[in-house]
């Protein structure tokens, strides 16, 4: 379903594609991305995350920011920018996405050793990457069962119902 779709009064986890796509331009998913959090800062749906995720979209937003500041292709990008620590170094949209973050009522969920194996247990069942079990694992521990979020990955999991920043024709 549309991220625009959200009812009020909801609590969704917060995938690090939206924070991403909240800075970066990717159009057509941007608009809706800051709508939400838009909505998160008035309080009238609320939201949470963990710390993999923020970090997750903060290396997100540095690699989208180097590709456009350094003219640079995606494939080898990672690699590129270990072997050039002096530009990395001028890299400002993390500190960025880390301000609006902080600004915003969000909540930050602990993750402990219990969602670490129960995430395993998902990887198991569903196929999913650690970091997206992970996910899954802590929004079950929580009782959380909306995830706002761009991956497809998600869409084989039950339980949950996805929120994605896409035309309903595309959702």
């Amino acid at each position: 379903m549309s991220l625009d779709d959200l009812p009020a009064g909801t609590t969704a986890f917060v995938d690090s594609t939206i924070l991403h796509y909240a800075l970066v331009q990717f159009e057509p998913s941007t608009g809706q991305c800051i709508r939400f959090f838009e909505r998160v800062a008035k309080q009238d749906i609320s939201a949470c995350l963990h710390i993999p995720s923020l970090n997750d979209a903060v290396h997100k937003v540095m690699c989208s920011e180097a590709v456009v500041r350094f003219q640079r292709p995606r494939a080898g990008l990672v690699r590129w920018m270990k072997e050039n620590p002096r530009l990395v170094r001028r890299l400002v949209l993390a500190s960025d996405l880390l301000n609006v973050v902080s600004a915003l009522p969000l909540q930050m969920l602990a993750v402990d050793h219990v969602v670490l194996v129960e995430a395993q247990k998902i990887v198991a069942s569903h196929g999913l990457l650690a970091s997206d079990a992970l996910i899954v694992a802590l929004m079950r521990q929580q009782g959380i069962v909306h995830l706002a979020t761009n991956d497809d990955d998600f869409d084989r999991v039950d339980g949950i119902t996805l929120w994605k920043p896409r035309s309903p024709q595309t959702s």
